[in-house]
């Protein structure tokens, strides 16, 4: 249903995109951020999508979705020490903490054009997160959940909607991760797991009586993106194309689980070697 601002005033809906980017070299996050952008033009054509992400500068991407190009904007805000900045999330957080107990729409108005970024994301009529695909969990560490939950945090604070789009959830392990999780889990309008544990996930952190009104399983998004074939297809030994009939298989080698995690000393506590396992595969 459409928001009721936008249903009187008819212009195009605005849907904002936290934990999505192109400015990132995993190209998953990428095929997720277009696949969320290529299915929010699917469902509403006329609409402006926005990224919400964190960058030291404003920027306008371009793609090229279902044979038209569209420009995405980016919305930039800063996880900094520097509390000073407009586009601080913690002081974005306090600003609509106060923007809450000011009773007049009219000095809510005035106090909303005095930031720039406040005004962004409070004529954002939907936001929808993808928390880069698997970062709502606390498996990288509290930091990084911090990173991808405050952007959350602040548009609900804001009064805004949200949609949790298909992506894993958790695993939550720390006392303080489930407090943040379960503050989103239970106000974000819909929840959308790639997977089935995740949905037992929510369910286990809001209760199966809410989780079985707003949880849903859903594919990847990243299966919405279009295929496209390259100009060329070269790799180093293998011919293209393959006139002998056998089979050829992909193996995609993770580079984080190779580097032993972000610490590098077996972060994620694998009982095998995991370059001797990809070695041997």
């Amino acid at each position: 249903m459409l928001p009721e601002a936008q249903k009187e005033s008819r212009r195009p809906m605005s849907i904002g995109l936290l934990g999505a980017s192109f400015a990132t070299c995993n190209l998953g996050v990428n095929a997720l951020t277009v696949g969320a952008v290529q299915s929010a033009l699917h469902c509403y054509p006329e609409s402006e999508v926005l990224l919400f992400d964190y960058e030291r500068s404003p920027a306008t991407h371009r793609l090229a979705i279902e044979g038209r190009e569209v420009e995405i904007p980016l919305v930039n805000l800063r996880f900094s020490k520097k509390f000073y900045l407009s586009n601080n999330i913690a002081r974005l957080l306090l600003e609509a903490a106060v923007m809450k107990l000011i009773p007049s729409r009219a000095l809510r108005e005035r106090f909303i054009r005095k930031n720039p970024w406040m005004g962004r994301i409070c004529h954002t009529d939907l936001f929808a997160s993808l928390s880069a695909g698997d970062s709502f969990s606390d498996i990288y560490g509290l930091e990084r959940l911090l990173y991808m939950a405050l952007p959350q945090v602040l548009v609900l604070v804001a009064g805004k909607r949200l949609i949790l789009l298909p992506q894993t959830l958790g695993p939550f392990q720390g006392r303080i991760s489930k407090v943040i999780a379960r503050y989103i889990l239970r106000r974000a309008d819909r929840v959308y797991s790639r997977d089935y544990r995740g949905a037992d996930t929510v369910r286990a952190l809001i209760g199966s009586k809410l989780a079985d009104e707003k949880v849903a399983f859903c594919f990847d998004i990243g299966f919405a993106v279009d295929p496209s074939v390259p100009a060329r297809l070269e790799m180093e030994g293998i011919r293209f194309p393959r006139s002998d009939g056998s089979p050829l298989i992909g193996l995609n080698v993770s580079g984080l689980l190779a580097m032993g995690g972000y610490n590098r000393a077996n972060m994620f506590g694998l009982r095998a070697n995991y370059r001797e396992l990809v070695a041997r595969l």
